[in-house]
This record gives C-alpha cells, sequence and structure tokens, in this order.
C-alpha cells in the first residue's frame, strides 16, 4: 500500500534520479496516489500512482530502480489509466501542478476531469466508486456525464444506466 509519504519519497527520488540523468519528465496523475496528494484522506488503497502520459524507456528504467530500492511493485508509476481516457479532452487543462522541480513537473488532473476518469473506470471495472464518492460530484454533472458515455455508444446501455445508478445511490442521491 502506498500511503502520501511513500508516494512523495518515491516521486522525489523519481526527481533526484531524472536529475542525475540529465533528463526531465512530466507526469499526469490520476487516481488514488493522485487523491492522497490532492488532501482527499478517504478510504481508498491505492498500490501505484496512475500517470495519464506515456512513459518512455528511460522513466521506466528509472521507476523499476525505485521500485528495487524502496521494495515497491515495479509498476508504482504506471500509464495504465490511460485506457479510461477520452482522448477528445485536453486533460492537462486545468490541471495542478504538485511537484515542480527542474526534473520533474507532477499534475493532477482537474477534478471535472478526475470525476469523468473515475467513472468511467468505474464502468469498465466496477471498483472506483470511493473515489467518486471522495470527489463528491453533483447530481447534475453525473446526469450530463451519464448522457456523454451513452452518447459514445461504446458500452451497453443498461449496463451504463446500473453503474450510475449505483454511483448516484453511492452519493444519495436516490431519487
Amino acid at each position: 500500500m502506498l500511503d502520501e509519504s511513500i508516494i512523495l519519497k518515491a516521486l522525489n527520488r523519481l526527481s533526484e534520479l531524472l536529475e542525475e540523468s540529465k533528463e526531465s519528465r512530466t507526469l499526469l496523475l490520476v487516481g488514488g496516489a493522485a487523491l492522497k496528494l490532492l488532501g482527499f484522506h478517504h478510504k481508498t488503497v491505492t498500490t501505484d500512482v496512475d500517470n495519464l502520459l506515456p512513459m518512455d524507456d528511460i522513466l521506466k528504467k528509472i521507476v523499476l530502480k525505485i521500485a528495487i530500492e524502496m521494495n515497491l511493485h515495479e509498476n508504482w508509476l504506471n500509464s495504465h489509466s490511460s485506457s479510461f481516457s477520452d482522448k477528445n479532452i485536453d486533460y492537462m487543462k486545468n490541471a495542478k501542478t504538485v511537484i515542480k522541480t527542474n526534473s520533474l513537473t507532477v499534475n493532477i488532473v482537474s477534478i471535472e476531469n478526475f470525476i469523468e476518469l473515475k467513472v468511467r473506470a468505474h464502468i469498465d471495472r466496477g471498483f472506483d466508486l470511493p473515489d467518486i464518492i471522495a470527489l463528491n460530484p453533483t447530481k447534475e454533472h453525473l446526469l450530463k456525464l451519464k448522457v456523454k458515455i451513452l452518447n459514445e455508444g461504446h458500452h451497453h446501455a443498461h449496463v451504463v444506466e446500473e453503474d450510475f445508478r449505483i454511483i448516484l445511490k453511492g452519493l444519495g442521491y436516490d431519487d
């Protein structure tokens, strides 16, 4: 499990190793680790740091080195969450910078985009409800997002309807 102190230690080490390699990178975080860095101290348990941006071989090699040094999972920093993103959205827009060094910039997507990513992830894998509840979207925001996702036609309508019913109920929007 990664808590905020371990996440920060790993990211700071990443910055150091990038600096030593005369490299620089930008990350765009989502997921439980990003929520922790934003100060959402809810019950989400996370084992990794989800980055929406592609990771090149140099970054992957440094991530592995940190994993060995800190006894973390080899993919403690990964770009697996990019599969939940809508390719038509600029996720850097309104992102919040949480770490800025000469070698590393760590941004977190805006709350609005975070909600959308978490809802999409929940529809695909079904276990992101605690994060959605922590983000506390309005009912109106969720209903607009439901229409958007239904109009894309990538998911069966009954699945989307049921997932949104669960999300709305989890947030206390039972009507």
